[in-house]
């Protein structure tokens, strides 16, 4: 029967994962806490599980492969069982030299096709931005800039 460190670097060889994660499914292939616990604790302190990482490799996914706002990706990030402040710090580190506006507007692209024509489709996209974690204010102005009229109804939420 393999020991809960070997059976834990092969679940890491796989891929990135937090220590909630690692530690859940270890305990789910039924080895007792206690040397789950010391199997986490020995790979924290070798360096092959770090939560900071996985986090930016969340990030990283969330940002240039699902093409998602920041808000979304700690969200994201969170969900994998990792801590508030290390997803914020990862997401702006991942996110430095992103244009949020460039973004949306790759977003939008997919959705639109022309222009915005009224205040249906208007909230419509708006939702949709703000679900994919865009900040509210350029989501607003980016799709003001792609309305057919000066501008469409700012009672959007």
């Amino acid at each position: 029967m393999p020991d809960s460190y070997q059976t834990g670097l092969k679940l890491l060889s796989r891929r990135e994962l937090s220590t909630k994660e690692l530690s859940e499914r270890l305990l789910r292939r039924g080895f007792t806490q206690d040397s789950v616990s010391v199997t986490v604790k020995r790979l924290i302190d070798d360096g092959t599980l770090n939560d900071y990482r996985t986090a930016l490799a969340l990030a990283h996914r969330e940002a240039y492969i699902r093409a998602r706002g920041q808000l979304r990706a700690v969200r994201e990030i969170e969900s994998h069982g990792i801590t508030r402040d290390l997803s914020i710090s990862a997401v702006k580190e991942t996110y430095k030299d992103l244009d949020e506006r460039e973004m949306i507007e790759g977003a939008l692209k997919k959705r639109l096709k022309g222009t915005i024509t009224d205040n249906r489709q208007m909230r419509r996209l708006y939702q949709f931005l703000i679900r994919q974690g865009f900040d509210v204010s350029i989501t607003r102005s980016v799709l003001n800039a792609h309305t057919q009229t000066t501008r469409i109804n700012e009672n959007l939420d």
